[in-house]
């Protein structure tokens, strides 16, 4: 038996309890009445009833009553409160239909046996199999006060017209199994929507399991509801063997692009932390390995992701599920985050054991990466955010790697959107195809430095963003991609931002225009044509044919010096500047100094530098020197700790901004803001007396490296590089 969740797992979805952990925002409900807040989207009717003892109502309570009294009605007529009346809020949740649910309430009387009589109807709904309807039950006192006294609910398929439903205890407990399975993704979109004997099929399973409910709260308990959930859901197992000539590795991912994925996760979520039923962690990675070439014996691969991320690092705050509701004129959930699964299977097959069987995207690479490359310095960083507010928090993350490979790789690859599948074994096969992608770029610093002649490498400027649109819901959320085995790559989007490597080919003859070569496969299938490419200060569409111009923020690698014209001050000890003929990391610059004779003094001296003018812009071009969010401004030398190093910033407008430098080591950084393109600087230092001292001996020289002068939030994984 495939253990699907765990005793602590479900500890809180005893009947009653009330649960553990956060809370949910449901969104408001459109009122039978015709109240409604988004467009109607349906003119099906639900008429829902029941009758039954007020002593016998199964004791599952909503947590959006935990400010009223949790009782029951033996218990108030014991201690002397007279009940005047029942009220019964009625929710409808749609399903895979929409993300809306559709409520009503009425007052009715407790009878003198002490029974009660509903009937309630739900109007605009839309016409699906497997929605399911919930009463609540609140006793109110001669006071006014109210008791919640218990809960009853339903599956129902909802039919063109009105459709009836009778909810019962019995019917209860059929819901509270289904939500478990909905919950952990056993129970797909393919089920609710293909499966209208779903509650009677679900019904009889239970029944043969022989489990005992609570007999005080008429609800499965933890232990039991473990076990029918384990039990059943083997009878909705899914198994797919994948495979691809030439393929590394393959993936598998929700599909966010199917507004009924994500509104029945919508709902099936938000019930379960409403009524207190906290479920498993279960995500599109989750995966437990059954040898090489069989993956995922213990959670669901490729479904959604689930209200127990949050106590997995998902980065949600408490009580929140990773979708969000409907909003004014949209009637459907859009997803917050999305995670692809990374199996590494080399004999290019692979067996995904216990997969959803909704709608997923299965993938498959050639596992190529960017080749042989020297990782003593890699540095990584964070660039300003893409221009609006969809994406005002993301990140670009770069790496810089000094190399001179052959080429960029030949990358292969291929995805394929899955439709629901019916519980068993198949099979999919995919044919890999080129994914490398070259666009044109002009950017006529990254030209000058890192794709100058015999330069060819990954480039740490870019990054790559999914648009809005590119799922149902034309949000952008956040995208993972969690590697199992050996992982070579993630793909174009392995998280909001990525580090996908980028090469860039050396312009030609007296151009600025690169050639800018990655590897466009992703393991969600989102197309190039909705994808940017961003540099830290601006995006453009990654399926460009014609040239990209793009700008990075400024950056002088100390690869060549003549780019910003470095030149000895006008004034002070320095001599000269010039490119270091044995490079430390790649490229520095060295700069001489005077020491004076019998010197007792400290010694300063200045470096200027301009922007240059480029065979295709005018002088200066942009170079951002301050990026929101990236505000950090990085001078890197062998200057002494104790060195005092002031920059002064000129822009093109002439305006100036003068910032103390750190020069503390190789990482060295000082947090500054220049909010203005640069056209010049002066960078002045002084050396301390105790640095410099040379009591009787001649005038002589000293000399400083600076590796890198340039705006960031970089840092070398190798200090001890120089």
């Amino acid at each position: 038996m495939k253990r699907i969740l765990s005793t602590a797992v479900l500890a809180a979805m005893l009947a009653g309890c009330g649960g553990g952990g956060g809370h949910a925002v449901v969104p408001a409900g459109t009122s039978g009445g015709g109240n409604i807040q988004v467009p109607t989207q349906g003119s099906a009717r639900v008429v829902a009833s029941a009758t039954l003892a007020a002593t016998s109502i199964p004791q599952l309570y909503s947590r959006k009553a935990a400010a009223a009294r949790r009782t029951t009605v033996a218990r108030m007529k014991q201690s002397g409160t007279q009940i005047v009346s029942v009220q019964v809020n009625g929710t409808l949740y749609q399903g895979s239909a929409s993300a809306v649910p559709i409520t009503n309430t009425q007052n009715v009387p407790l009878s003198a046996s002490g029974s009660i009589s509903v009937s309630e109807t739900f109007s605009n709904v839309v016409p699906a199999a497997n929605d399911w309807v919930v009463f609540e039950f609140y006793a109110v006192a001669s006071d006014g006060s109210q008791y919640a006294i218990g809960m009853l609910g339903t599956l129902v398929d909802v039919a063109t017209g009105t459709t009836t439903a009778n909810l019962s205890t019995t019917s209860t407990q059929v819901l509270q199994v289904a939500a478990s399975l909905l919950s952990i993704g056993a129970l797909s979109t393919y089920d609710i929507e293909q499966n209208s004997t779903l509650a009677s099929t679900l019904q009889t399973k239970i029944a043969a399991q022989n489990v005992a409910v609570d007999s005080t709260t008429q609800l499965y308990g933890s232990t039991a509801l473990l076990t029918l959930t384990e039990d059943l859901a083997t009878a909705f197992e899914r198994d797919i063997t994948v495979t691809a000539s030439g393929a590394a590795q393959f993936s598998i991912a929700y599909d966010s692009t199917q507004k009924d994925e994500n509104d029945l996760a919508y709902n099936a979520l938000t019930f379960a932390v409403l009524y207190g039923l906290d479920v498993a962690y279960v995500n599109g990675a989750g995966y437990n390995s059954g040898g090489l070439g069989a993956y995922g014996s213990t959670v669901i691969l490729g479904a959604p992701e689930s209200y127990g991320c949050i106590e997995s690092g998902c980065g949600l705050q408490s009580g929140q599920i990773p979708f969000s509701g409907p909003s004014a004129g949209n009637a459907d959930a859009q997803p917050v985050i999305v995670t692809a699964g990374i199996f590494n299977a080399a004999s290019g097959s692979v067996t995904l054991r216990n997969v959803y069987g909704g709608h997923i995207i299965i993938g498959a690479h050639n596992g190529i990466a960017g080749g042989n490359y020297d990782t003593s310095i890699v540095r990584k960083g964070l660039s300003g955010p893409r221009a609006g507010a969809a994406a005002a928090a993301r990140r670009v993350q770069g790496v810089r790697r000094p190399q001179s490979p052959p080429g960029a790789p030949a990358y292969e690859g291929a995805t394929v959107a899955v439709s629901g599948e019916a519980p068993g074994a198949t099979s999919q096969s995919l044919t890999l195809v080129s994914t490398l992608v070259s666009v044109p770029i002009v950017d006529a610093q990254a030209a000058d430095f890192d794709a100058a002649p015999g330069r060819y490498e990954d480039f740490g400027y870019f990054g790559f963003s999914p648009l809005p649109g590119a799922n149902a819901a034309g949000t952008v959320p956040q995208y993972n991609t969690e590697c199992v085995e050996d992982c070579v790559t993630g793909g174009l989007i392995e998280s909001t931002f990525n580090e996908e490597e980028v090469y860039l080919s050396p312009p030609t003859g007296s151009s600025d225009v690169l050639t800018m070569s990655f590897d466009s496969w992703n393991a969600f299938g989102i197309p190039l044509s909705q994808i940017d490419v961003c540099s830290p200060s601006n995006c453009a569409p990654a399926n460009s044919t014609s040239s990209i111009n793009i700008t990075g923020a400024f950056d002088d690698p100390g690869y060549s010096i003549g780019v910003y014209n470095w030149q000895p001050g006008s004034t002070g000890a320095t001599q000269s500047i010039v490119q270091d003929p044995n490079p430390c990391c790649g490229g520095d610059y060295l700069a001489t100094y005077t020491i004076p004779a019998n010197n007792t003094a400290a010694v300063s001296g200045s470096l200027t530098g301009t922007v240059a003018t480029t065979a295709t812009t005018a002088a200066p071009f942009p170079i951002t020197a301050y990026v929101p969010g990236r505000a950090t401004f990085l001078f890197n030398s062998s200057l002494p700790g104790d060195a005092i190093v002031t920059v002064t910033f000129v822009g093109t407008n002439s305006q100036t901004y003068t910032e103390n430098l750190n020069t503390d080591g190789w990482s060295a950084s000082t947090s500054i803001a220049v909010p203005f393109d640069v056209a010049s600087w002066t960078l002045n230092y002084t050396l301390p007396a105790d640095d410099v001292q040379n009591g009787g001996n001649p005038a002589t020289t000293g000399t400083f490296a600076i590796y890198e002068f340039y705006v960031g939030g970089y840092y070398e994984t190798n200090d001890d590089c120089c």
